[in-house]
């Protein structure tokens, strides 16, 4: 018992801290200074992965919101969808932001252009793969791809121009997302120039990934994000990476190699709750399997995916 309570004393304290939120509320008025520190703890909740606690945090402040806090609210609370999966519902909050020029004032309206295009670009990904799958509403889901790929567009052009004079993080995000889109607008030498430049991160490792999609030759990208993961320690980039170099491993028909990496994705997903991390680790075991002639292996990891597909998909349905 006291190994398992060292082993999670981190996620007692955060629930303890949460707990304490909700039941001290309602004693008192609360400030927005007060409101605004806690968004932040949920922010800061969701950044570790911690989505079920940054959950409980949101909800437990909804009632209490200033005018004044009430966009941070939104904006936290579509950061939270983004993490999820849930699409949909992040960029209805984003696109509301958007058309308010939420965070011209306080440095967040670069923030806000790199969340809103990270949700459109997903869920144009995922509709991608609704058309493939559905025939009777394919038309219908390519035209939400040609629109959000329009307007993914529109802002990442937006916050290049606007990042040229901020930190070099945000320079880099502004030209991964251009690049993602139209990469023969991105210089690779001087972007891969900038993000080698960075101290190991979260942010190193996902920006590595992302410049591998874009590099002519991408699997030492990919190992180099693993490293940096593993040097991080951070289970999210943790399933990113592998994900990324399971499914290099499955092209090249290195298939054990491939399960292995596809394990270590699901694990990691779960320990934060990622579970559109998860899913993706369990199709990539189920694929794996499938090839290795392990039909029963394959079936169970297909069954584990769909469960939880199922939810995501109803909700970018409607």
């Amino acid at each position: 018992m006291p190994d398992l309570f060292y082993r999670y004393r981190r996620s007692i304290v955060l629930f303890c801290l949460v707990a304490l939120l909700v039941v001290t509320f309602p004693l008192r008025a609360v400030s927005t200074d007060d409101l605004l520190l806690n968004l932040n703890q949920a922010q800061k909740l969701i950044d570790q992965g911690n989505f079920n606690l940054a959950s409980t945090m949101l909800e437990s402040i909804e009632g209490k919101l200033s005018k004044q806090a009430y966009p941070y609210y939104q904006a936290i609370t579509a950061n939270l969808f983004l993490r999820q999966g849930l699409f949909n519902r992040a960029i209805d909050i984003y696109s509301s932001l958007y058309q308010q020029n939420f965070g011209e004032q306080t440095n967040n309206y670069l923030k806000l252009l790199d969340n809103y295009i990270q949700a459109i670009l997903g869920r144009a990904k995922i509709y991608s793969f609704l058309a493939s799958d559905d025939i009777e509403r394919r038309d219908e889901f390519l035209k939400i791809v040609d629109s959000d790929r329009t307007m993914a567009i529109e802002l990442a052009t937006e916050a290049v121009q606007l990042s040229s004079s901020n930190s070099v993080r945000e320079q880099i995000r502004a030209k991964l997302n251009l690049g993602k889109i139209s990469d023969n607008l991105v210089d690779l030498a001087t972007l891969t120039e900038q993000i080698e430049s960075l101290s190991t991160s979260r942010d190193k490792a996902q920006f590595l990934l992302e410049l591998a999609q874009l590099s002519p030759d991408s699997p030492p990208t990919i190992k180099k994000a693993v490293e940096v993961a593993l040097e991080a320690q951070d289970p999210l980039s943790l399933s990113w990476t592998w994900k990324a170099l399971g499914e290099y491993y499955e092209q090249k028909g290195l298939y054990e190699k491939a399960l292995e990496a596809s394990y270590r994705v699901i694990w990691a997903s779960e320990e934060v709750q990622d579970w559109l991390g998860s899913i993706q680790g369990q199709w990539l075991s189920a694929r794996v399997y499938e090839k290795l002639d392990q039909s029963a292996q394959a079936n169970a990891a297909y069954r584990n995916a769909v469960n939880t597909v199922k939810t995501l998909r109803a909700d970018l349905a409607g």
